[in-house]
C-alpha cells in the first residue's frame, strides 16, 4: 500500500479554489451602487418633502442603508429596490407604485423602511 493511500484527501483540491471571488465582488459593487443612488434620491427629496415627513422616511431608511453600506443586503431584495428606484428614476409613477407594493407584499419583514421608502417617493 503506498503512502498516499493511507492519508484520506490527499489528492483533494484546495477548497478555495472553487469560490470564486469575483461574485461576491460584483455583489458588493452593485450593493454599493444602489447605496449611492438611495443616497442621493434621499438627498434630492430633503428639500421637496415637509421636514417632518423627510425625518420620519430618513429615520426609517438608515436600517438599509446600513445594511447597504455592509454589503448584507439578501440578492432578491436588493434586486427589487433597484427596480423601485429605476422605475422612480424614470419619473414612472405607476411602476413605482406598483413595485413598491410588490416589495411591500414579497418582504414583509421589510416593512419598516420599505414606508419609509414608500413615503420618500410619494
Amino acid at each position: 500500500m503506498s503512502f498516499h493511500a493511507e492519508v484520506p484527501g490527499w489528492n483533494d483540491p484546495a477548497a478555495d479554489i472553487f469560490h470564486t471571488d469575483a461574485a461576491s465582488a460584483a455583489t458588493d459593487a452593485a450593493q454599493d451602487a444602489l447605496h449611492a443612488k438611495l443616497q442621493s434620491v434621499i438627498e434630492a427629496k430633503r428639500a421637496t418633502l415637509p421636514q417632518r415627513v423627510f425625518a420620519d422616511a430618513e429615520k426609517r431608511l438608515a436600517d438599509v442603508l446600513a445594511r447597504l453600506h455592509g454589503h448584507q443586503l439578501p440578492a432578491p431584495l436588493a434586486s427589487h429596490l433597484a427596480q423601485v428606484l429605476d422605475a422612480h428614476e424614470q419619473v414612472n409613477a405607476d411602476e413605482t407604485a406598483r413595485l413598491l407594493q410588490t416589495l411591500s407584499t414579497s418582504f414583509l419583514d421589510e416593512s419598516r423602511w420599505i414606508l419609509g421608502l414608500r413615503r420618500l417617493l410619494s
